[in-house]
């Protein structure tokens, strides 16, 4: 229909038409949000393509038919590329290897990493020697770094599969992945009990007797043995590891105890062999389910096969809501219709309405030599990359295409000006080879998409350019400079609204008061003071819920903070980079999130224990104090203005709460978690003493961490943004008590209410 307006009204009729297009799309839920700027771009010369091709051959009843042909074509071309395997070795590690290739091989890496990990923890817990300790270190950030990539690959790797009728394949391979994971979590929990024991004392089971080295080392050998295993086997090792180190009297433990590392010694130490008998259980949960899955298994239908399921439900669950409601109050208000994704979607299509003006408005057009097309394209997949909020990304891809497209032109000029190649046969071979070397050579990481610009941009411009008129060039950078103007125009325009990005020190404090710890420690103190059920069970999957949901805020965090040098505050805040604390803190919340996930597995196995003496215990000598003073954290935050000294203090205060944690598990193990805590063990879980002194370490760890949330709150205590981002609705109320001694009971909460009232 655009191809029959007149030139007059095709003026306003593309920018309008765009503007409107791209503001509905924004609005569907049924395109993925990772996708939409790039849909934005296939609209914007959707619109303005067919126009184009009317004006330079003619319109005809086939041309539409011809455009989409095309499309057709080149998208056939391109997943028949992405399923044909290449006769290339198996060690090569070129980018055009199947994913699937990447990621089994990927998984060999991370399990061979891992079993060499396991190697050196065994040796480091029964030595002296601290040097293997700290290696431990670079070896777990070894397989992160491979977890990383295996997750990066995943999604392709499924896709493939389904494409070549392995959908039932797929699920395997992300269950697979998904054990090795988890797996990985306790390797990286027994890693970090290792690393946090001091060096002025004796490593966990430093002096171990000859028994409990033959039993780590055999649980060791069956866990790195691929093939062979058995289920049973695996969990028998595992049993008999946490017999051999409790055995008898518990002359170990009291050794481990009556060293130079006292009680917190035998809390490391509980936790590391607590940790390694999760391992092997699992493991024997994992070999027990997938013999299951083996006898069970029945030939996969054809449907099963295309995995219609998955996409068939994935279509499903968007088209009960295919448009997503424009307003999330009353009509009539104006803070319902200005919501984030509101601004965001009126920002871009906005800014692609505008930019498309350099098209439809002769005066630019002229200006821009018909390449103002340009414009609008480089604006989308710059704004691709900041549709999220990350503006830093956005920079960051702006300066990749200059770079790429600089290169790239320069390289294309050589070939047509200087060599003077014409002909179309040489030009495309010397694209190819262009394309493979600048494809092979590129590298992982951040830079991978400058070499990707490099190699297609060179066809665009090696066929628009002649010997004796090379001012495509020209004007193919100038309106990618525009196009980066015209986005800073938008962001400076939309920034008074405070919802295009959040400022690097609002990330500070949305990760420090993290509701989903004082959460998870509220559903502990519960489950552990429920009677056992589905009240206990309930308030157990709360604990990981929470956990899982803190991850996942800090990892979004960390993601847009991989672009944070690039990103400018316009109001001076963090010109020219970020503030230093901003990355110190991320890590830690990131290190608290798996010390909430190693106290949530100790919780639940106190839990499966059955131990009801260890359960009332944990909760009323450990986890209770903590929860008063997380709270306590909490509650203040959304008083800070009325009270700004306690809620300062507040965090710093956790340090008290440890000592206080130290003294009560130094009682405890005198008197009860040697001799007369643990109960007979249920086969398949782990000792209720043990389960006790791993969920102490990790809340002792959590406090460790927020002790130092609390210095930075202190260093930063005049940033602005502290005291102006409201906290979210529905924050705890405070509690009288700051944090009960280790007696517990009315004393306690009398101590609590006395230091409370003198601090206000």
């Amino acid at each position: 229909g655009i191809t029959l307006v007149s030139d007059g009204a095709f003026e306003y009729v593309f920018p309008l038409s765009t503007f409107g297009c791209i503001m509905l799309m924004m609005q569907l839920n049924v395109i993925d949000e990772t996708l939409k700027a790039y849909v934005a771009n296939v609209i914007f010369l959707a619109l303005l393509s067919p126009r184009i091709y009317c004006e330079t051959t003619g319109c005809n009843q086939w041309y539409a038919l011809k455009l989409l042909v095309n499309i057709v074509m080149s998208l056939g071309i391109t997943a028949g590329f992405h399923v044909i395997p290449l006769p290339l070795p198996p060690h090569h590690r070129c980018e055009p290897l199947l994913a699937i290739s990447r990621v089994r091989r990927l998984q060999a890496q991370v399990r061979a990493q891992s079993d060499l990990q396991l190697t050196h923890l065994v040796e480091a817990a029964c030595t002296s020697d601290f040097a293997a300790i700290a290696a431990l270190r670079t070896l777990r950030a070894g397989v992160e770094a491979t977890q990383d990539k295996l997750d990066s690959q995943l999604p392709m790797a499924c896709l493939e599969l389904i494409a070549v009728l392995c959908a039932p394949e797929a699920g395997a391979l992300k269950a697979a992945i998904a054990s090795t994971k988890a797996e990985s979590a306790l390797l990286a929990r027994a890693t970090a009990v290792l690393s946090t024991t001091s060096d002025a004392r004796a490593p966990p089971i430093a002096g171990a007797n000859a028994s409990m080295r033959a039993a780590m080392n055999e649980l060791a050998v069956a866990l790195k043995a691929p093939d062979g295993v058995t289920a049973d086997r695996v969990q028998a090792l595992a049993t008999t590891l946490q017999e051999t180190y409790t055995a008898g009297d518990g002359a170990l433990r009291r050794s481990v105890r009556d060293g130079a590392g006292g009680a917190e010694a035998l809390m490391h130490a509980d936790a590391f062999v607590a940790t390694l008998v999760l391992l092997g259980l699992a493991r024997a949960s994992t070999l027990k389910a997938a013999a299951e899955a083996a006898a069970a298994a029945k030939p996969a239908s054809l449907l099963q096969r295309l995995g219609a399921w998955l996409v068939i439900s994935k279509l499903a669950a968007n088209l009960r809501h295919p448009i997503r409601a424009p307003w999330e109050g009353p009509i009539g208000a104006w803070r319902s219709w200005a919501t984030p994704h509101n601004i965001r979607s009126l920002k871009f299509a906005l800014s692609m309405g505008t930019a498309a003006m350099w098209v439809s408005l002769p005066h630019l057009s002229s200006i821009s030599e018909g390449e103002g097309s340009n414009v609008g394209v480089n604006l989308a997949l710059i704004y691709g990359s900041s549709l999220h909020g990350s503006v830093g990304a956005g920079y960051r891809k702006a300066h990749d295409r200059v770079i790429g497209n600089t290169i790239a032109c320069m390289f294309a000029l050589i070939v047509d000006v200087f060599w003077q190649v014409t002909d179309t046969y040489s030009l495309v071979s010397i694209g190819v080879v262009w394309t493979f070397l600048l494809l092979l050579c590129r590298p992982t990481g951040p830079n991978a998409y400058v070499w990707t610009n490099m190699a297609y941009t060179y066809f665009l411009a090696i066929f628009s350019i002649t010997p004796t008129d090379a001012d495509y060039l020209i004007f193919r950078i100038g309106t990618l400079f525009i196009a980066i103007l015209w986005w800073l125009g938008f962001e400076l325009l939309f920034h008074p609204i405070n919802v295009a990005y959040a400022s690097n020190s609002v990330t500070v404090w949305t990760s420090i008061a993290n509701q989903h710890l004082t959460n998870a420690l509220k559903n502990a103190a519960a489950a552990l003071e429920a009677p056992p059920g589905d009240a206990r069970k309930e308030a157990l999957d709360g604990i990981s819920a929470e956990g899982r949901a803190a991850a996942a805020k800090v990892a979004a965090a960390k993601a847009a903070l991989a672009d944070a040098p690039f990103e400018p505050d316009f109001a001076g805040l963090n010109t020219p980079a970020p503030k230093p604390l901003v990355a110190s803190v991320l890590e830690r919340r990131s290190v608290a999130g798996e010390r909430l996930a190693c106290f949530a597995a100790a919780v639940q196995a106190t839990s499966d224990s059955g131990d009801e003496r260890a359960i009332r215990v944990l909760a009323e000598r450990f986890v209770r104090p903590v929860a008063a003073q997380a709270s306590r954290c909490a509650a203040l935050l959304a008083e800070r203005h009325e009270r700004p000294l306690q809620f300062v203090a507040s965090y710093t205060e956790l340090a008290v709460t440890r000592e206080q944690l130290r003294t009560a598990y130094n009682d405890v193990s005198a008197s009860l978690l040697l001799d007369t805590l643990g109960q007979e063990v249920k086969q398949g879980c782990v000792d209720a003493r043990l389960a006790v002194s791993s969920a102490v370490w990790g809340l002792f760890e959590l406090c460790s961490l927020g002790a130092a949330d609390g210095e930075t709150i202190t260093q930063m205590v005049f940033d602005w943004r502290l005291w102006d981002k409201p906290v979210a609705a529905g924050a705890p109320a405070p509690v009288a008590v700051s944090a009960t001694s280790s007696q517990g009971g009315a004393a306690g909460a009398e101590l609590g209410a006395i230091e409370l009232h003198k601090s206000n």
